[in-house]
């Protein structure tokens, strides 16, 4: 292994370094070339006194937290990594150069996931209580501070990879305060494993049982969406910890304002799984209720507001008041709007232009007529005769199993209302029509 500290002899501390970062290079080198069929050639692992200097225009890291914090970080430039997944940004235009970012954000994401999954179980055995968080990928150049790291190169056909490993070993004396929310964070995130296991389970079962319930493309929103809540906290974290270097100058006001916005994070956390949980239970036992327009918007809102933000689509539902309500049974109405919501998205998402979904509501005689429109060109006279069918679909295999218009159309007629296409309309336009106060079908 070579070494830039020269001539004097590695500590034990540094001979780990080298050692963890010679495996997360060699299992790195193991999925490229499973994976993408990217074969390469490693050099000297080195030492680094003056921390992470890399020339890469792309950054993917997962960050590490415990007894001790770190980073396994892999540098690459853009056309290299194109290159890997078989593309390239040379005379491609802007739309199709975004899509080229984000496979390549997805690759590399997951490739990172699990090589890190693999080096952090070595790692624990020597630092305990070690937890990851999410891959981050960064496109220019990044800067690190004066840590001590070690590394690596991967000399492949399309150009060099490098990876990094940095380890900073001081002692995390914190205050009672935080290590009873740092507990509460932890209990808060088994809570969470645990709902999303439950939520696969249910997957699996949702053609069998037909239940009217779409919880395998809610389990990948509300993960979206838990995502953004845990990196806050992991960065408040960062800042508790920078604060504690500081022997002679603890902010106890600091941290204090730190931990509120941890607990103000983790009710975050709590209000999405609990609207997931009530996705989850609703079933033919759930009552009425008086609820407004708005608020089952919202509710549908939490499952799929990422998605919809990172597709650059605009909500529009400036129309929508709390005054304009009706009696139903609130999570089977919610799950009719998010169908709606992420059949609309699904629909539009890679066209170009303005991409917007616009939700209407008003009162007509007897009824609440509720209109959700997209920016799509609409859909053929034959697939607005079968779009309600159970499982027919025009999505892509994998991405839809069909029941999702057909489970919309099930509670309506639950509710004693309906649901149809407006064929004249300009765009892609559902109507649902559903009687203000009525008596529940029985068929449920």
């Amino acid at each position: 292994m070579g070494t830039t500290t020269g001539h004097r002899a590695l500590d034990s501390f540094q001979i780990s370094m080298l050692e963890q970062t010679q495996n997360f290079s060699v299992v790195c080198s193991k999925y490229f070339s499973a994976l993408l069929s990217c074969d390469c050639k490693m050099a000297p692992t080195q030492f680094l006194e003056q921390g992470i200097n890399s020339q890469k225009n792309m950054i993917i890291s997962v960050l590490f937290t415990g007894s001790v914090f770190g980073e396994y970080v892999v540098a690459l430039d853009e056309e290299t990594a194109a290159q890997i997944i078989n593309e390239t940004f040379i005379n491609k235009t802007p739309s199709e150069q975004d899509k080229i970012r984000k496979d390549i954000i997805d690759t590399f994401s997951e490739i990172l996931n699990l090589a890190v999954g693999e080096c952090i179980v070595s790692l624990n055995k020597i630092y305990k209580k070690l937890t990851v968080t999410t891959p981050k990928v960064t496109f220019g150049k990044v800067k690190y501070p004066q840590v001590k790291s070690a590394h690596n190169v991967l000399h492949s056909n399309f150009g060099t990879i490098e990876c990094f490993l940095f380890v900073d070993r001081m002692k995390l004396d914190i205050s009672d305060a935080y290590k009873d929310a740092l507990s509460s964070l932890e209990k808060t995130n088994i809570e969470l494993v645990e709902t999303l296991r439950q939520l696969q389970e249910q997957q699996e079962q949702i053609v069998q049982s037909e239940k009217l319930a779409a919880l395998g493309t809610m389990a990948a929103g509300v993960a979206h969406e838990i995502n953004t809540p845990l990196a806050t906290i992991s960065m408040v974290e960062g800042n508790l910890q920078e604060l504690l270097k500081i022997e002679n100058d603890f902010d106890r006001a600091e941290v204090t304002r730190s931990l509120e916005i941890i607990q103000k994070t983790v009710f975050r956390i709590a209000k999405i799984t609990n609207a997931l949980r009530d996705y989850a239970r609703s079933d033919g036992s759930e009552s009425k209720q008086d609820v407004s327009i708005r608020y089952l918007l919202n509710d549908a809102l939490i499952f799929c507001q990422s998605q919809i933000k990172d597709k650059g689509i605009k909500i529009i539902a400036d129309s929508l008041n709390e005054e304009t309500k009706i009696s139903c049974r609130p999570q089977q109405l919610s799950q009719v709007i998010y169908n709606l919501l992420i059949n609309s998205l699904d629909a539009i998402e890679e066209m170009p232009g303005d991409k917007w979904i616009k939700i209407e509501a008003k009162e007509i005689p007897g009824n609440i007529e509720i209109r959700i429109t997209d920016s799509g060109f609409g859909m053929s006279e034959e697939v607005q005769k079968k779009a309600f069918d159970p499982f027919y679909t025009t999505k892509t295999f994998g991405k839809g199993t069909g029941l999702g218009l057909s489970i919309c159309k099930g509670i309506l007629e639950i509710h004693k209302g309906r649901i149809f296409i407006n064929p004249n309309s300009q765009h892609t336009q559902f109507v649902i029509e559903i009687p203000i106060s009525a008596a529940l079908n029985k068929a449920c």
